[in-house]
């Protein structure tokens, strides 16, 4: 299930911060209701408790100040394991293969595909995003984080592994090659 269409509660100080949010999320097609200090915010909590509260830094609230990146990033994580856990509930088919998010699972015909940690975290973010491309260093940032260090040329080793596993079970591709661009899920 996605989220847009839900409420967020912004809760901020500074009222352009809470401006700059509030017309972002509207365009993303979210409703947005805002707080400009901690006890506003807790009482609209209260009053409509479905609301998701994004918490981006009120000094009330925590005592620190943050720059506007970090709390926009603040934002955007909280957005996106909300989507995931919704997301993990599914399971997704292609061909025969298929990847169980919620079980962190990968069969075909029943017979379990052993992926490491690093090539399921790779199958399941292209799964997620059939068609879209990523290029090895995007794969490489969503999987490893912002501050990894490391070479992202091993993407490319982990999907080579990725489709020798699942060719032992199966003639469906699922990664597609974008050449001089990426990857994408065409499974």
């Amino acid at each position: 299930m996605d989220l847009t269409g839900q409420t967020l509660l912004i809760a901020d100080d500074e009222e352009g911060i809470v401006r700059l949010l509030q017309d972002y999320f509207e365009i993303q097609g979210y409703r947005v209701t805002a707080a400009r200090n901690g006890a506003e915010a807790l009482r609209k909590a209260e009053e409509a408790p479905d609301l998701i509260l994004l918490d981006v830094g009120l000094p009330d609230m925590d005592g620190l100040e943050g720059c506007r990146k970090i709390r926009e990033r603040v934002v955007m994580a909280h957005l996106r394991r909300e989507r995931r856990r919704e997301r993990k509930s599914h399971v997704k088919t292609a061909g025969d293969v298929m990847i169980c998010y919620e079980e962190r699972s990968v069969t075909c015909r029943g017979e379990r595909i052993s992926l490491t940690k690093t090539e399921y975290d790779i199958l399941e973010l292209l799964s997620m995003h059939p068609g879209q491309v990523f290029s090895k260093e995007s794969i490489y940032e969503k999987i490893r984080g912002l501050d990894a260090t490391g070479d992202s040329a091993i993407v490319a080793e982990h999907i080579r592994r990725i489709r020798s596993k699942t060719a032992r079970y199966t003639k469906t591709e699922l990664i597609g090659t974008v050449w001089g661009v990426g990857y994408k899920w065409i499974g």
